[in-house]
């Protein structure tokens, strides 16, 4: 999505299933965007497959708020990570009340390799993440950055991040 939108889901849920070089279900890539009211279930890891994103807000001037939501994704049965959120290259990504960021089981899967939240700066500009009510409890890192070498900024007002198998910020 290249443009600035408010995208409420009306209670409703969104299935992502990718496969191939299709990483990420939902991209904002510009302006300022909402995501709120409903769910987004991520599939693509069911039958081993890795390396995806439910959702991914990136570049310089981009910024999701996101709030009411529930981001979930199966756990894969390979030993690669998945993520529910990854915010990359000067992004600002705000999880508000009532977001939810889990993992689901489908059959035998390996704990510790869903990531809820990744930050990935690019040197130039800061990548944030402001969690502002929302709750993520993953197996894997609840929340992943690259570090302040790469520009990376967390802000955690309220809300929680769990991690049963890893630690829960890395």
């Amino acid at each position: 999505i290249g443009v600035g939108i408010e995208m409420d889901l009306g209670d409703n849920t969104i299935f992502i299933d990718l496969e191939g070089d299709s990483k990420s279900g939902l991209t904002f890539k510009s302006g300022e965007s909402e995501l709120r009211n409903g769910n987004v279930v991520d599939k693509s890891a069911i039958g081993g497959s890795y390396g995806y994103n439910a959702v991914t807000v990136k570049d310089s001037g981009s910024k999701l708020e996101v709030t009411d939501i529930t981001i979930s994704q199966y756990i894969s049965s390979v030993n690669q990570y998945n993520y529910g959120i990854r915010s990359l290259s000067g992004a600002e990504l705000v999880l508000g009340s009532n977001t939810v960021i889990n993992e689901l089981s489908e059959g035998s899967g390996n704990l510790g390799l869903n990531v809820g939240v990744a930050l990935l700066g690019d040197g130039v500009s800061t990548t944030k993440l402001t969690i502002d009510g929302a709750t993520i409890n993953t197996s894997g890192f609840a929340i992943a950055g690259n570090g302040s070498s790469d520009g990376t900024e967390i802000r955690f007002l309220s809300g929680t991040a769990t991690s049963t198998e890893a630690v829960a910020v890395y």
